[in-house]
């Protein structure tokens, strides 16, 4: 369940989980998904 939108900067919030679209059938290396790739979670680029 989403319960709070955040129209900032997500990785200088006081959030711990967050939702977000990832592609499932390519490379998640741009957009969102890409930052998120770069920063946290490096397999997610190739996951798709």
């Amino acid at each position: 369940m989403i319960i709070k939108t955040v129209q900032d900067d997500i990785f200088n919030s006081e959030a711990k989980h967050i939702a977000f679209a990832v592609n499932t059938e390519g490379y998640n290396d741009s957009g969102f998904a890409g930052q998120v790739s770069d920063k946290y979670w490096n397999e997610l680029a190739i996951c798709g």
